[in-house]
């Protein structure tokens, strides 16, 4: 939680909007942000894994372009929320069983750079994507 609200700031330099949703797997009670970031336990999904009805209609309000994934372990419960988020590019943490849910995959060694090192990288790559685009 510390890290993602750490890179707020920075993610807000670079994007219009930015929106935070932290996916909490552990067993006790989630932890409270401080500075406004959904906290999403496994109490917000089905027993099938699926986001559930409140968790749905929290996402489908979303108005974005992009969503940039901080996550590095690879989670059902995750694969399940991202892939009911509507936006139009999804880019994240490389991980072989995620290929089909993002349009950009980074590989980084994520337990040797920090967060915001990572979303610098993020942010590198997809404004060369956002020129070489418009350059065609």
């Amino acid at each position: 939680m510390q890290s993602i609200e750490a890179i707020l700031p920075i993610a807000k330099m670079h994007f219009k909007k930015v929106v935070a949703l932290v996916l909490y797997t552990g067993v006790k009670k989630p932890p409270i942000s401080k500075e406004q970031v959904r906290v999403v336990s496994i109490n917000d999904f089905t027993l099938l894994g699926k986001p559930n009805s409140g968790l749905l209609e929290y996402t489908a309000g979303y108005e974005a372009d992009i969503l940039i994934s901080m996550n590095s372990c690879e989670s059902g419960y995750f694969k399940n929320l991202v892939s009911t988020i509507p936006v139009d590019f999804k880019a994240g943490i490389y991980q072989a069983s995620f290929s089909s849910l993002f349009h950009f995959m980074l590989q980084v060694d994520s337990q040797n750079l920090s967060d915001e090192l990572v979303l610098e990288q993020f942010v590198i790559y997809l404004k060369k994507i956002k020129t070489h685009s418009h350059e065609q």
